[in-house]
């Protein structure tokens, strides 16, 4: 009986090892940010936003999320931080603003020299090249009756 539940529990195990890899396998994303920048931060270009504890969250947010490429940092009371996601970096020609209690990070971007053709949006930390380009999605709403069959 011992057996066969140690049996029982090393498939178990492996397929949740599996599983796991193959969720993680999406995330085959390689960022480097580049120095913080105190008292700046990127308006217009936020994707996400959230509350984290630590800037290792917020740096562990924009890996998570493929169209981010860098990030503004806000201290709030009690020592936690607003971390939001922006889709740009300085280096795609956007200025920042000067804004009190607030850091800039931005990853080393391959994508700021427009790196993908086409209908497709380019994504960076990804591929032996740095980047990925995707199909940008149709929003069915904006579709005429024509366009979108």
């Amino acid at each position: 009986m011992k057996k066969l539940l140690m049996g029982s529990l090393s498939v178990f195990v492996l397929y949740v090892l599996h599983s796991s890899s193959s969720c993680l396998a999406n995330m085959d994303r390689i960022i480097t940010f580049k120095e913080p920048i105190p008292e700046k931060a990127m308006e217009g270009h936020v994707i996400s936003s959230s509350r984290v504890q630590t800037e290792g969250s917020c740096r562990v947010n924009c890996y998570m999320e493929p169209n981010c490429v860098s990030i503004n940092m806000r201290r709030l009371a009690g020592g936690a931080l607003m971390c939001e996601l922006n889709d740009v970096t300085t280096s795609d020609y956007f200025v920042l603003t000067t804004k009190s209690n607030h850091s800039y990070m931005e990853i080393e971007n391959p994508c700021s020299s427009n790196t993908c053709m086409g209908k497709t949006t380019c994504q960076a930390g990804f591929t032996s090249k740095g980047f990925r380009c995707q199909p940008i999605p149709i929003d069915m709403n904006e579709c005429n009756h024509n366009s979108c069959k």
